[in-house]
C-alpha cells in the first residue's frame, strides 16, 4: 500500500517545553498547506485519541512506555502512520497528507463486483468482529460505510471502507473506531486477514452492576490472551501467570524420504510408469520389481504427512525468549521455532488448562514487547489454534486496559 505521506519534525527538540510524555503536532493538506479541523489522531490499539483543533493542532499526552504506532486519518486522506517510543518523548511533528488515490483498478488482475452489504454482513461481521460470547453484544454503527468487492475466479471477498468502522461492544464496553487499512476472506482457503489502527472510548454508565459487568468480562478477555501473554514475557511471569510454552519443532519423516529415494532409484531402471510429487507417490502399471506387500506398505507412509511435530519437554520462562533489553522500557525477542502455549486458569491446577494456542515469528524477524503488553511489529507474528479465534475485534482491550479494571 501506497503511503503517499510525509512526516517530519518543525522544531529542535530542545526548544520544545511541553510533558515529557507528549507530542504535539500540526496536520495539514500536502497540496495546499491547508489546516482542517476534525482529523482522527490517536495511538492505535489504545483509548488515546483526540482530534485537531481549526488550526490543524493536536496534543496527546500521558503516554505509557513502550512502541507505539501514531495514526493519523481523516476521509478522502492517505491514513499516516509513525512508529515511536516514549523514549522519543516529547516530539513536536508536522504531517503532511496526501489526498487518497482510487487505486483498486490499478491493482485488479482478474474480474470482480461490487457486492450488497446486506448480502455479506453476516460473514463480514464473524470474521471480523468474531461469533459467539462477546461477539453477540457487539453491534457495527456504520455498515454503509463498508464496500466490498467479489473476486470470483479466485473467489476472494475483499472489504474496504470509506470512513472508521464503528463498533459498540456492550460485553466489555467500548466504542472502537477502527481505521481498516486492508480485510480479504479467501473463500477457498477459508482464511481472514484483516489489517487496521483500533481507538478504544469508555461507554458512558451511571449503573454500578453494568460497569462490574464489563469489569469482569474484560477479565475473561484478558486471560489467556496475547496481551496477557506478552505482558508475562515481559515480566519473566510466564508460569506464575499460567501459560505452559513449549517450543514445536517440525521433524522430516525420515521412514517416508527412505522410501520415496528408494522407489524413485527404482523408477530409473524402470519403465517409469510410476511417479514421485512432492509428498505423494503415483503407482504405474510397473512395480519397479517391489513385491505386493511392499508396494502397499510404500502406499501407506506415502499419505502419512512429511514432517511430524515434536514438543521439546523444557518448559521456556520470558527470560528464554528475550533476546535483549533496551531502556527498561521494551525487550526484542525472536521466538523462532512455534511455540506451543497452553493457558492454565489456575496456575497450580493443570486440570483448568483449557486454551491453547500456537505462535511463530516469521523468518529472521524480531518482536519489541513493551510493558503493558504491546507489541511490534504485528505483523510479523503468526497465530494458529485459540487466538485465531478470540483475537478478533469482540475482544479486543486497549493496550492501556489495566488488569482487573
Amino acid at each position: 500500500m501506497k503511503s503517499g505521506v510525509l512526516l517530519f519534525f518543525i522544531l529542535s527538540l530542545s526548544t520544545v517545553v511541553f510533558s515529557q510524555q507528549t507530542i504535539q503536532g500540526r496536520v495539514v493538506d500536502s497540496e495546499n498547506g491547508g489546516a482542517i479541523g476534525n482529523w482522527n489522531v490517536f495511538i492505535s490499539n489504545t483509548s488515546k485519541g483526540t482530534v485537531t483543533d481549526s488550526l490543524g493542532n493536536f496534543v496527546l499526552g500521558n503516554i505509557p512506555p513502550g512502541k507505539y504506532e501514531l495514526v493519523v486519518s481523516c476521509i478522502g486522506f492517505e491514513t499516516n502512520v509513525f512508529a515511536f517510543s516514549n523514549e522519543e518523548l516529547p516530539l513536536q511533528l508536522k504531517v503532511e497528507l496526501l489526498s487518497k488515490a482510487k487505486e483498486l483498478e490499478s491493482v485488479i488482475l482478474e474480474p470482480y463486483t461490487e457486492q450488497p452489504w446486506d448480502k455479506w454482513k453476516g460473514t463480514f461481521f464473524q470474521e471480523f468482529v468474531g461469533t459467539g460470547g462477546n461477539a453477540d453484544q457487539c453491534k457495527i454503527l456504520n455498515g454503509n460505510s463498508i464496500k466490498l468487492w467479489l473476486y470470483e475466479k479466485s473467489n476472494r471477498l475483499i472489504a474496504e471502507a470509506t470512513e472508521p468502522i464503528l463498533i459498540e461492544n456492550r460485553a466489555l464496553g467500548y466504542t472502537i473506531s477502527y481505521q481498516l487499512e486492508a480485510f480479504e476472506i479467501n473463500l477457498n482457503k477459508r482464511t481472514t486477514f484483516f489489517l487496521g489502527y483500533p481507538l478504544f472510548t469508555e461507554l458512558e454508565t451511571g449503573n454500578t452492576r453494568k460497569h462490574g459487568q464489563w469489569r469482569g468480562n474484560r477479565v475473561d478477555a484478558y486471560r489467556g490472551s496475547v496481551m496477557h501473554f506478552m505482558r508475562s514475557v515481559y515480566s519473566n511471569q510466564l508460569i506464575q501467570e499460567g501459560f505452559e510454552v513449549k517450543r514445536m519443532l517440525k521433524i522430516a519423516h525420515a521412514e517416508k524420504e527412505r522410501i520415496k529415494r528408494d522407489y524413485e532409484s527404482r523408477l530409473v531402471k524402470s519403465d517409469k510408469r510410476g511417479s514421485v510429487h512432492g509428498s505423494a507417490v503415483e503407482f504405474g502399471k510397473s512395480t519397479a520389481g517391489l513385491r505386493k506387500d511392499t508396494i502397499a506398505y510404500y502406499k501407506h507412509l506415502m499419505y502419512q504427512p512429511d514432517s511430524v511435530v515434536v514438543y521439546d519437554s523444557t518448559i521456556l520462562t520470558g527470560d528464554n525468549l528475550v533476546t535483549s533489553e533496551e531502556g527498561g522500557f521494551f525487550k526484542i525477542a525472536r521466538f523462532g521455532n512455534s511455540l506451543l502455549i497452553v493457558y492454565k486458569l489456575d496456575p497450580a491446577d493443570p486440570r483448568t488448562a483449557r486454551r491453547w494456542s500456537s505462535m511463530q515469528t516469521l523468518a529472521g524477524k524480531e518482536i519489541i514487547i513493551g510493558k503493558n503488553g504491546n507489541y511490534y511489529n504485528s505483523r510479523d507474528l503468526v497465530f494458529t489454534g485459540y487466538w485465531t479465534l478470540t483475537e478478533r475485534v469482540a475482544s479486543m482491550l486497549p493496550w492501556d486496559y489495566e488488569a482487573g479494571k
